[in-house]
């Protein structure tokens, strides 16, 4: 071929409107060129929304790329309000910067990858605000605020973030990170009005979904008593700083779950409480409660015969408890089903115990036969004082920044942890424990300030450019 002829032939591709793959950026101001766009997109490509306010149903299917998303993004500087479902389809789609109005909400649809970036959710009337279905998968929400969701005379089935998943499509793989999620109201019912739920569809499903949600803010979020709600196996929720919510973190379905380095200001609101749980093999250390209404934690009984399992081999280490309205409470019944198997082969050491009253009650007296070891205690403590496990001494904790108490100098926490515990790498910081040695409670070493607060959630702290901070190795 002459150089003439491959010149005319580039020229008729070029004509013909032929993509090469190189990335570009394109402003768009309707559903129909907005849709045409990311269909036509190549992963880098930039798609910019031109300010309005956006009403019908968006369904939109592109093809990014796990190194470079396609990057739908709202034009700066001037409001851009999406009135409507959005669907997200194909691969690695980025959605950023939009404002969403009463009608607006997101559905991962399908695909891989999506990713949720520096949006606002105020006040919607949409149902779930955020869906996962359950053939989408790695799929982000990250920098995203949700507030003031006023669930007043609604029914049911109203979550603010839902994630499905079902043993057909296998794992989940999403992450939700550094949000802010404040002031959720009860509705009609007393079910149904989560704040976060992963949900397994299946009728005592226990199914992995390995999901992660951490760095998170809640602040008032109290739709119902699960204010997050966990129906699924394998998940990891850690570093979330949880304020006034009436309502837990409550693992109702599912194993190996890993509840770490959470943060529970109840400031002596009324309803509020801890982590409450069931099923096999689940992990709740590094935690940190104070002046919570109900129980710090709690177990159920339970039967495998029935939706609810008793707890089994659970381990419960290096949690503060602070004058909560019990410590432990063991042998949660359901009002209605079976619940006569009480929990077994948990755990229990190296927890500080601080509060007057009953620490924890065990009517079945299940905990006789339980690992107990290495933890401190301190308060009126009557029902404590057979229990082998439990030194009665004054852990001499003080007040820190972020609202959690610490050990000062002298404090027989420090260094006196029982056992070895080798998975229990790092303390309610993220900072690294001793190898031997380790400190009782939830803090090995103070640091300045904790790894979430108000400051560092919602769209004003997010990166301008969005990149996933998880680490795949977790996964």
């Amino acid at each position: 071929m002459s150089r003439s002829t491959s010149i005319l032939v580039l020229v008729a591709f070029v004509l013909a409107g032929v993509n090469w793959g190189i990335a570009s950026e394109i402003t768009v101001n309707s559903v129909e060129t907005l849709k045409a766009a990311v269909s036509q997109a190549v992963p880098g490509d930039m798609i910019i929304v031109s300010s309005g306010d956006y009403s019908k149903p968006i369904d939109i299917v592109g093809r990014g790329s796990d190194v470079s998303h396609i990057t739908i993004r709202s034009e700066q500087g001037a409001p851009v309000v999406l009135n409507g479902p959005i669907y997200l389809r194909g691969s690695y789609l980025s959605l950023e910067g939009f404002d969403f109005g009463p009608k607006g909400r997101v559905e991962f649809a399908e695909g891989r990858g999506h990713r949720l970036w520096r949006c606002r959710f105020d006040a919607l009337k949409a149902g779930h605000w955020v869906r996962f279905q359950d053939e989408a998968t790695h799929c982000e929400i990250g920098y995203c605020s949700f507030t003031n969701d006023d669930n007043a005379g609604e029914s049911g089935n109203q979550q603010i973030i839902q994630i499905l998943r079902s043993d057909e499509t296998g794992p989940d793989y999403h992450h939700i990170h550094h949000n802010y999620f404040a002031n959720v109201t009860p509705g009609e019912d007393s079910n149904g009005f989560e704040t976060i739920q992963l949900f397994h569809g299946a009728e005592g499903g226990r199914g992995s979904s390995q999901s992660i949600v951490e760095y998170n803010v809640f602040e008032r979020c109290n739709g119902e008593v699960e204010m997050i709600s966990v129906k699924c196996s394998d998940n990891i929720i850690r570093y979330n700083l949880i304020k006034e919510c009436r309502g837990g973190l409550v693992v109702r379905k599912g194993t190996g779950n890993l509840i770490e380095g959470n943060v529970f200001l109840g400031n002596n609101v009324e309803k509020t409480s801890g982590i409450r749980f069931q099923g096999n093999e689940q992990i709740v250390v590094n935690n940190f409660m104070s002046n919570l209404a109900y129980s710090a934690i709690s177990l159920h009984n339970g039967d495998p015969e029935n939706y609810y399992d008793p707890v089994q081999g659970a381990t419960i280490a290096f949690n503060t408890i602070i004058n909560c309205g019990r410590a432990f409470n063991i042998g949660v019944r359901h009002p209605k089903l079976d619940s006569s198997i009480s929990p077994v082969d948990v755990v229990i050491a190296n927890n500080i115990l601080v509060t007057s009253g009953t620490q924890i009650f065990d009517p079945d007296g299940a905990m006789a036969s339980w690992k107990v070891e290495g933890n401190l205690a301190f308060g009126t403590t009557p029902e404590l004082a057979d229990l082998s496990g439990f030194t009665f001494q004054d852990p001499l904790l003080v007040p820190s920044l972020g609202g959690i108490f610490v050990p000062t100098a002298g404090s027989p926490a420090i260094t006196q942890a029982q056992g070895e515990y080798p998975d229990i790498t790092k303390d309610i910081y993220g900072t690294p424990r001793s190898v031997e040695g380790k400190t009782i409670g939830a803090v090995e070493f103070t640091l300045p300030e904790l790894p979430v607060s108000r400051a560092t959630v919602g769209p004003d702290a997010a990166p301008h450019e969005a990149t996933s901070i998880l680490d795949s190795s977790v996964l």
